[in-house]
Order: structure tokens, then C-alpha cells, then sequence
């Protein structure tokens, strides 16, 4: 839930400041909101590469995996702020779309740290399923699960390194998928025991 809590400030910062400042003027508060959104992106992320450690009983990982997560998001972020540029506002027929601008590397920087942490995260689910074939529950609960984050790896890649400028649709694809991986996380998540006895369709 704390993945989805600070995957959805992101969201909401990167978002919503699209709809509050329509015209040119907004290229500043827009940026700034943009800054600040990614903080909330890297830690979920962050969230999300240790959950499988904390299904695993494995807290102390999961909790230095974090901690590493906050260093290089405060690197981060000091990187945003002193290479900060006004987001880039560009019409697409009746559409505004808000590009945020930054240097390409770090955005790539991004695409590689999301793509890995979403790799590493699916693959110890999809393992934890493999190992654990007996149990049904366990089985799909962690296909699910791993099925989603792999689904946000894809996302990843069309979202930051196959766009490293920002490119408006390349992040709509990236979005399509980011909400289909959100569900289907989610109904990993809240799969239960007696889901187990009824049969896939």
C-alpha cells in the first residue's frame, strides 16, 4: 500500500499541475511540481523492489534496500533542482501536454533503475510462485503480483529510456500500461485463499 501511496502523490503531482496551469505562464510551477513528483516516483519503486523481501521475512533487506533508494533519491533531486528548466508546454490537437524537461541521461538514469528494480521484483515473484507450485494460492498469487511489476517494467522502458527527451507519445503508451500493471498488482494483492479453489477463466 505504501507503493501505491507514493506512486499515486506522483501521479497526482505530475498531473494535476497539468490541469491547474493551462497557458504558457505555468512553464515554472509546472516544473517545479515535476521536480518533486519524482521524488515520490523513486520511492515507490523503492517500496516496490523490497515487498518481495518483506514476504520473505526478510525486513532488514527490504529496509536497507530503502534506505539506499532515499540516498540516490536525494542525489537526485539535488540533481533536478540545480539543472532545473521550465516544463515545455506542446499542443497536440485540443490536447496541452506538459514535457518535463531535464537532462536526457538522468532520465535514462531513471528508466534504468525503474526497469531493474521492476525486473529484480517480478523475478523473485514469479520465483517465490515456482518454488512454492504446490500451493495454488501461493501460485497465483505471485503471478499476479509479478505479472503486473513486469507490465511497469515495460512501462518503464517506453516512459524513460525509449523517450529520453519526454516524447508526448511514447508517454501515453507508458500511462496505458502503468494502469493496466496497476490492476493487475492489485489483484494480486487482494487475492484470497478461497480465490484459489475457483478456476481462472
Amino acid at each position: 500500500m505504501k507503493f501505491y501511496l507514493h506512486f499515486g502523490i506522483f501521479y497526482l503531482a505530475f498531473a494535476t499541475s497539468q490541469l491547474l496551469f493551462i497557458d504558457a505562464s505555468g512553464a515554472i510551477p509546472v516544473g517545479i511540481f515535476h521536480v518533486v513528483s519524482y521524488f515520490f516516483l523513486y520511492l515507490s519503486i523503492g517500496y516496490m523492489m523490497g515487498f518481495p523481501f518483506l514476504l520473505s521475512n526478510k525486513e532488514r533487506t527490504a529496509r536497507k534496500i530503502l534506505f539506499f533508494v532515499l540516498l540516490f533519491n536525494i542525489a537526485f533531486l539535488a540533481g533536478r533542482i540545480v539543472s532545473f528548466e521550465p516544463s515545455v508546454r506542446e499542443l497536440f490537437d485540443q490536447y496541452a501536454y506538459w514535457r518535463p524537461v531535464f537532462p536526457e541521461w538522468m532520465r535514462v538514469v531513471t528508466g534504468v533503475y525503474a526497469v531493474l528494480a521492476a525486473g529484480l521484483a517480478s523475478f523473485l515473484f514469479i520465483g517465490h510462485g515456482i518454488q512454492n507450485r504446490e500451493d495454488v494460492f501461493v501460485v497465483r498469487r505471485s503471478f499476479w503480483l509479478g505479472s503486473g511489476i513486469a507490465i511497469l517494467m515495460f512501462a518503464s522502458i517506453f516512459a524513460f529510456i525509449a523517450a529520453p527527451s519526454g516524447s508526448f507519445w511514447m508517454v501515453v503508451v507508458a500511462t496505458f500500461l502503468v494502469l493496466a500493471g496497476l490492476l493487475v498488482i492489485m489483484r494480486g494483492v487482494f487475492y484470497k485463499k478461497d480465490m484459489a479453489r475457483v478456476p481462472v477463466v
